[in-house]
């Protein structure tokens, strides 16, 4: 059944959801990358199994799932520095326009951004794709020039499928006006670390009367698999406008693809620009104009979404306007605005749940910016749902009025929010941006109940972490926080060397357990890893795992012990002595550990019983040099000093040396010696 949503003001509640298992509610709220100096912050984000990867102007960060951040924010200049084209600084070089996904097809990340120089009037794009689903682990990286010295790319789009990778750009001349619409399609090897051939098209244009060039075209981001090996792609008007265009690619990515396009009437839109009020100044916000903000493809259909505004010049209200389209009809079958009078909701970012396309389903999730007279700009979402229910979320709100004006005098905000289809957990994720104060930007993360399953479990294990050395045989306490995990699963803490399953450490533990402490193996590394699991005894499978961000160094350390001791009278082990009689005390002392001892000191004692400590009376020592691994030496004491008679026990301790573990540096089983007054023999007889 197709039906329109009413341009009428939406049902819709502000404010953080009071029940965290309900459909739309806030499982994860955080603070993303804040003002790095650059402006509008172009807010991105991706989720891959343990990670959420957000980007801005002119730089990204990783944080877990949990909001802890792990990497650092770092730029894109410093991410691709050794891809720069020569002399990139003095050339004016920089970049900007980042973009981040996580491809669920490949269980890979993508990260985006554009570059160009000045003074050389260069252009470049750069690609890097995770070799693994991990965002903290190693990248490979790409960069592509853009053949003409005369113009440069700017508003790029970028996605991939099963059978290419995908960028679009618009064109500019670098002495101001706009050429035209690009399109490259790259080989899927690079998901591998391999062939970056393609195709491009160019000149791209309306399939309308006069044949107009389109402007901003946007990939429309796979959540399922593209039936028909197809890539869709979709462009609005930056004007004033009634349709969207809608693209269809085929064949082979590399060499000559197929490139179809349609216009489909939608319902009207129109640009914002720069009228969004906002509290405290009459400077005007820019919202935009009504250019297609971002897409997503689903079960053969695509949902398009862009900014709107009120039929005026110098409109009261913004909207998020959304348009799903069939590619199969190449209709438009539903579509949605949300606006409230005198309120401007803008730079809207979408993402779709999974399921079925039809009257009721599946739920819809924006992310963008609230701004009103009486609302500094704010972090909003809003979760349609097409059987009637729908949630309308601030989740984080602007501090301050935001003047900041770019070369043409705009008061920039935007260009785009981020939204993510979490693929391993059914949530959805995104990054938008707020006012913070003097004039500065922030962005916030968060994590939404898109279909009403809940939170769903998570560990994340916080030590160890960057730069945590730990020494092999030693002790070390692993932490790790969690939530959502089943009453009845059981914790795990496991090795890994490099990647390389290295043993179970400890476990069973309660699922409360958010720390332990536990002896490390004997594998000297500088890529260790702890994991931990829930394990479901019932099932017998894992509920969650989660492996330490951090490589730590498990150094090699020696492991000395006290062995072989004896007592004899020089020749021959003995049981028992006269007073005042000659006797040697001997040991050996072994290092069994892997890595080199420092020099240490063994001491002798007497005991009246069978425990050795150095609260026994000292004999004597002996100085032990430095041990290599599996290194040992034998020292022995003479000496006198029996005791007075009875029953004496003798043995030795070594002095404990660095990192090594304590717990066998004392002779384990002291010899008795019984002491007498005279010999018990008498002319050789008894």
């Amino acid at each position: 059944m197709s039906h329109r949503a009413s341009r009428r003001a939406p049902c819709h509640r502000l404010g953080e959801s009071a029940n965290p298992d309900a459909q739309g509610a806030l499982l994860r709220n955080f603070t993303g990358i804040t003002d790095t100096g650059w402006f509008p912050p172009d807010t991105v984000v991706a989720v891959g199994p343990e990670h959420v990867l957000t980007a801005t102007n002119v730089g990204y960060a990783i944080y877990s799932k949990t909001g802890r951040q792990i990497r650092a924010y770092t730029t894109m200049d410093a991410q691709f520095a050794s891809l720069r084209p020569a002399n990139w600084a003095a050339n004016g070089g920089f970049m900007f326009d980042p973009k981040v996904f996580y491809d669920a097809s490949h269980q890979k990340f993508v990260m985006f951004t554009l570059g160009r120089a000045d003074v050389t009037e260069t252009s470049h794009f750069f690609i890097a794709i995770s070799q693994t689903s991990d965002a903290t682990r190693g990248w490979w990286m790409w960069r592509f020039d853009w053949p003409e010295t005369t113009t440069w790319v700017d508003y790029s789009s970028i996605s991939s499928d099963s059978w290419g990778l995908y960028v679009t750009g618009d064109i500019f001349y670098f002495g101001d006006g706009f050429r035209y619409v690009q399109l490259w399609t790259i080989n899927p090897a690079m998901f591998s670390g391999g062939a970056s051939n393609g195709w491009r098209f160019w000149d791209l244009r309306w399939p309308l009367a006069g044949d107009p060039l389109i402007f901003d075209m946007q990939v429309a981001r796979p959540q399922s698999v593209s039936g028909g090996a197809e890539t869709f792609f979709v462009n609005s008007s930056a004007g004033s406008y009634n349709q969207i265009a809608l693209w269809k690619l085929t064949g082979d990515r590399t060499n000559a693809p197929a490139l179809v396009r349609t216009s489909i009437p939608t319902g009207a839109y129109y640009p914002v620009y720069e009228n969004v009020r906002q509290p405290d100044t009459t400077a005007r916000i820019d919202g935009f104009s009504s250019q297609m903000i971002e897409a997503a493809y689903s079960q053969r259909h695509v949902w398009a979404s862009l900014g709107s505004g009120e039929n005026t010049a110098t409109p009261t209200w913004g909207g998020m306007y959304t348009a799903r389209l069939n590619v199969d009809s190449n209709t438009m079958n539903w579509d949605l605005l949300v606006w409230t009078a005198n309120q401007y909701y803008t730079f809207p970012a979408v993402t779709v749940a999974q399921g079925p396309v039809d009257a009721t389903g599946p739920n819809v999730g924006l992310f963008g910016t609230w701004t009103a007279p009486d609302r500094y700009a704010s972090a909003i979402y809003y979760l349609y749902d097409p059987d009637g229910a729908a949630s309308f979320i601030n989740y984080r709100s602007g501090d301050a009025s935001y003047i900041r004006r770019d070369d043409s005098g705009r008061n920039r905000w935007g260009d785009y929010s981020g939204a993510a289809y979490d693929w391993t957990c059914g949530t959805l994720w995104g990054a938008a941006e707020y006012a913070g104060t003097s004039n500065r930007w922030g962005t916030q993360i968060a994590e939404v109940d898109f279909t009403g399953t809940g939170a769903c479990p998570r560990i994340d294990v916080t030590m160890p972490l960057d730069a945590t050395t730990w020494y092999a045989g030693n002790t070390a306490t692993v932490q790790w926080s969690n939530s959502a995990l089943t009453a009845g699963n059981q914790i795990y803490i496991r090795y890994y060397d490099n990647g390389v399953y290295g043993g179970q450490l400890a476990g069973p533990l309660a699922i409360t357990t958010t720390s332990w402490t536990l002896t490390m193996p004997w594998d000297a590394t500088s890529l260790g890893q702890m994991e931990v699991g829930a394990w479901n005894p019932t099932t017998s499978s894992w509920q969650i795992l989660d492996r330490s961000d951090a490589y730590f160094t498990l150094a090699a350390a020696p492991d000395l012990n006290v062995s072989s001791f004896s007592v004899s009278n020089g020749v021959v082990p003995i049981t028992y002595i006269v007073t005042g009689a000659t006797m040697q005390l001997s040991a050996n002392v072994n290092n069994g550990g892997n890595g080199t001892s420092a020099a240490s000191t063994l001491r002798f004692y007497r005991s009246a019983d069978n425990v050795i400590n150095s609260g026994d009376t000292q004999l004597g020592t002996s100085a032990i040099p430095a041990l290599i691994a599996g290194g040992n030496t034998g020292r022995g004491y003479l000496t006198q000093d029996t005791g007075s008679v009875g029953t004496w026990y003798f043995g030795a301790c070594l002095d404990v040396v660095p990192n090594d573990p304590p717990g066998n540096n004392c002779t384990a089983s002291p010899v008795a010696i019984s002491v007498r007054t005279q010999n018990i023999f008498a002319n050789g007889f008894e």
